[in-house]
């Protein structure tokens, strides 16, 4: 959210999807299945379930300077499963592969996920689109795709950058002949 101008912490973010007012002050109390809360913070986007975008979406996206969300499901793990949420920022095709730049909170060292941390790499990284799709995490087991959040965009007052125009969804992928965005100065998507 932060990229579109809207700063609020995880725990704010909680308290409000949750309904309460400790998330800050208790954090594990908090950490329960979700879904992401962009609605509640004036956001508009499309979702998909159970299948990943298409390649061309994923460049779409990124080459509009617009990263999306994307979420993976451990179905093993709890009788409900459990889930997390990445951010994709950038792609490349090296070699015939194409891959996804991702941002994830639970990457090493990074101590909002210590349990996790042997399992994922120094965040952010490059995982394959193969990956990006469903496979396995050594340690963590199986996971499947199971969500993207794209074209994403706020809808409130407080954001005050141009942001480009609203494409429909049955308009996605974007077009070669659509108009080019006003570019936005942070994060720098990565190309190849």
């Amino acid at each position: 959210m932060s990229y579109y101008g809207v700063y609020a912490s995880q725990c704010d973010i909680a308290n409000k999807y949750i309904g309460v007012e400790y998330c800050c002050s208790s954090p594990y109390s908090c950490n329960e299945t979700g879904f992401l809360a962009l609605g509640l913070y004036d956001f508009d986007y499309f979702s998909n379930w159970w299948f990943n975008l298409d390649w061309s979406v994923v460049k779409g996206e990124i080459d509009h300077n617009r990263p999306f969300i994307f979420g993976w499901w451990f179905p093993q793990w709890i009788v409900n499963g459990y889930g997390h949420f990445m951010v994709a920022r950038g792609y490349k095709i090296e070699n015939n592969i194409n891959s996804i730049y991702v941002n994830n909170s639970l990457g090493k060292n990074n101590p909002a996920g210590p349990s996790f941390s042997p399992f994922f790499p120094p965040s952010p990284y490059w995982i394959t689109y193969k990956d990006y799709g469903s496979g396995y995490i050594k340690g963590l087991g199986s996971y499947t795709h199971y969500m993207d959040y794209y074209g994403i965009r706020y809808m409130g007052t407080t954001y005050q950058r141009h942001l480009p125009p609203r494409y429909g969804q049955s308009q996605m992928p974007i077009p070669k002949s659509s108009p080019t965005p006003t570019p936005t100065p942070t994060p720098t998507p990565i190309y190849n």
